[in-house]
């Protein structure tokens, strides 16, 4: 019983994003065309999966998969079905959340947090993709709080050891 939960979780460390590394080529190719190499291609960009609080999957919570590009007035996603564009003034907050990824101890959320222009709720989760290893992504985790931090609680910023 103990090697099948070894067996499994290695697995899902090595191969749970698999293709990832294809799928990024792909969705570049796509973004590289909206933003041709040159113009105002924003250099800020992070490959990640995301998720509005909604979605539920049992086997990947990652509502879809793209770049999280980031703007001096805006904050965008440009993935394979899904794009949103949100003013950073809607954001008061970004915090860290668990998902399926951290009850296995390998990944977890960064939670953009707060409300629309009509007071709505808005919360927009976002797990690092960058690298095609599930763990190795973890300091990726990190890094992306901290910089949307530094548009969202500039006074904090990058100084910041909150979780």
């Amino acid at each position: 019983m103990l090697l099948f939960i070894v067996v499994g979780w290695t697995a899902v460390v090595l191969f749970g994003f698999w293709n990832n590394d294809g799928m990024r080529k792909v969705l570049s190719r796509r973004f590289d065309r909206r933003f041709p190499p040159g113009t105002d291609a924003p250099a800020d960009r992070f490959f990640v999966g995301i998720a509005r609080p909604t979605y539920r999957n049992l086997l990947d919570p990652h509502e879809d998969i793209g770049f999280l590009v980031l703007e001096e007035d805006n904050l965008k996603f440009f993935g394979d079905t899904l794009e949103l564009s949100f003013p950073w003034s809607v954001f008061s907050s970004v915090r860290r959340r668990s998902n399926a990824h951290t009850w296995l101890g390998i990944g977890g959320w960064v939670s953009l947090e707060g409300k629309t222009a009509e007071g709505k709720e808005l919360r927009l989760l976002i797990e690092p993709r960058e690298n095609s290893i599930v763990v190795a992504n973890w300091a990726m985790n990190r890094k992306i709080r901290e910089r949307l931090r530094t548009f969202i609680e500039p006074e904090i910023g990058v100084d910041s050891k909150r979780a």
